[in-house]
């Protein structure tokens, strides 16, 4: 079984660097270490392309994505 880790990131690469760092000193190799960066423009790219750990996976967006939920309710 495989066990997921996903760190969602949007311009907090100071933050974003010690998360990676914890996740990956988990030595388990059923374990993937996966980040969605919501088009951040700080740098998150750069830090992240220095990573050559094969159970770290890196998705980008592309362009912002609104991160607030709309619920509509109809009665």
């Amino acid at each position: 079984m495989r066990l997921s880790i996903i760190i969602p990131t949007c311009e907090r690469v100071k933050y974003l660097e010690h998360s990676i760092k914890t996740a990956l000193a988990i030595r388990d190799t059923n374990v993937e270490i996966i980040v969605s960066d919501n088009a951040s423009t700080d740098g998150t790219f750069k830090v992240l392309s220095k990573i050559n750990d094969p159970r770290f996976k890196y998705i980008n967006t592309g362009k912002r994505v609104s991160m607030l939920l709309k619920f509509v309710m109809n009665y």
